[in-house]
């Protein structure tokens, strides 16, 4: 392995692409592994077998920024790393999203989420009107850990998740901020 970060697919800009039937395998160490990061808007992530297990910070599916509009549907997601901070989907300051009916597995040491939406690093959008349902979430590893974790967003749905924690100091969901 490098030491870089590494991406499945990256999408900055443009619209309307459609990410489909693939299996991506992202597994690095000493470095951020994204299965799709997504920074732009309108965009279709289905029916996907995502892996990534680097050391730390493991990305199944980022949808960064301003982006919007985007369809996340039916993926089998895997984040585990041997470290902490492994993420199936995570909402950075992006908003009018759906993820739905995706099996979400993440594992490791500390801060492993099944779902995410959160702004942070000095951007201003909170994430709001996501719709985030009838996902099945698994958080295992060894320190704390949530199903769904929201931090500093609002408007946002969550309905019919199946959420399993069986770490110490979990949550199914943890609402912080906001």
């Amino acid at each position: 392995g490098g030491t870089g970060d590494s991406y499945g697919f990256s999408i900055a800009s443009g619209s309307n692409n459609n990410i489909s039937s693939n299996t991506i395998i992202t597994g690095l160490t000493g470095a951020s592994n994204y299965g799709i990061r997504l920074e732009a808007n309108k965009n279709n992530v289905s029916l996907n077998t995502i892996n990534t297990s680097g050391s730390t910070n493991n990305y199944g599916v980022l949808i960064y920024s301003t982006a919007s509009n985007n369809n996340v549907v039916a993926n089998t997601i895997n984040t585990s790393g041997t470290g902490g901070s492994n993420y199936g989907v995570y909402f950075y300051a992006s908003s009018d999203n759906i993820v739905s009916s995706n099996d979400i597995l993440t594992a490791g040491t500390t801060d492993n989420h099944g779902v995410i939406l959160q702004i942070d690093g000095g951007l201003t959008t909170k994430p709001s009107r996501n719709n985030v349902t009838s996902n099945t979430i698994n958080i295992t590893g060894t320190g704390s850990a949530y199903g769904i974790y929201l931090s500093d967003s609002l408007l946002n749905n969550f309905t019919s998740n199946n959420i399993t924690t069986s770490v110490n100091a979990s949550y199914g969901i943890y609402i912080t901020k906001g």
